[in-house]
């Protein structure tokens, strides 16, 4: 009985070894260009560039897109593609510019230095961006698209205040009617002078003309040599009449 069991078990073995050259020589055998292709033709259909068969193709007088012809084509004409192929920076002035891309990517383009332009499109006059957003070190240069000189005037950063000590020894309430460094530190004790991170000197005396028509290609560029630390909220603006109301703002956030 031992040995009829181990027989029908090596026979159960045997056959199912032979199930298994079966199917690869099967599978060996198979044409997948054969298994796979359809010929759209033959089912009264046309086949579009993606290679799926659609009920209409380029020669009918039909509406290419209710039959779904090439719809498996992105927005840059590629087959099964995702646009990635013909999306780029598209602002000339970029460092990273792409003259081919025909969609606008998201944050991408890079500048050597930042732009901003001042225009009077259709009665509308505003700088662009109003915001903007750069990194230290980096120049900042305004252009002047309209047909009229503008001043560019910057409103004063955070300034230096004079603060009381709380870990002095002394006490003086008095500190924030000290207006100088000498009086607040020197001349008087328990105060401390404050610079706040966005103070600068240079962006509170600043201003500039810059003639109508400057261009990035003008020979004379107006700028401000950029900024050292990081901060949010510097604000510059042109003054076209006589009131405060009367300006064109913009603003710029600088990052590390």
């Amino acid at each position: 009985m031992i040995g009829l069991k181990k027989l029908l078990q090596n026979m159960k073995h045997l056959l199912n070894l032979n199930k298994y050259i079966f199917l690869v020589l099967l599978c060996l055998s198979c044409d997948d260009s054969t298994l796979n292709y359809i010929d759209c033709s033959e089912y009264g259909l046309f086949e579009d560039d993606c290679g799926q068969c659609v009920e209409c193709n380029e020669t009918c007088d039909c509406d290419l897109e209710t039959c779904d012809y090439n719809a498996n084509k992105d927005d840059c004409g590629v087959c099964f593609g995702d646009n990635s192929s013909c999306t780029g920076c598209m602002n000339e002035i970029a460092s990273n510019y792409n003259q081919d891309a025909i969609i606008e990517c998201s944050d991408c383009c890079v500048f050597g230095s930042i732009f901003i332009v001042f225009s009077n499109n259709n009665g509308i006059s505003e700088f662009q961006p109003t915001v903007h957003q750069t990194s230290t070190g980096i120049p900042i240069y305004w252009l002047n698209n309209s047909n009229q000189n503008i001043i560019i005037e910057t409103v004063d950063s955070p300034q230096p205040d004079c603060i009381q000590d709380f870990e002095s020894i002394f006490s003086n309430s008095n500190c924030n009617s000290y207006l100088t460094n000498q009086e607040c530190v020197t001349d008087n004790d328990g105060c401390l002078w404050n610079i706040p991170n966005g103070y600068n000197s240079n962006w509170d005396n600043f201003e500039i003309e810059v003639p109508a028509g400057t261009s990035i290609v003008s020979q004379n560029q107006y700028y401000f040599q950029g900024f050292s630390n990081p901060s949010t909220g510097y604000s510059y603006y042109y003054q076209y009449g006589e009131t405060s109301n009367d300006r064109f703002y913009g603003y710029i956030n600088i990052d590390e």
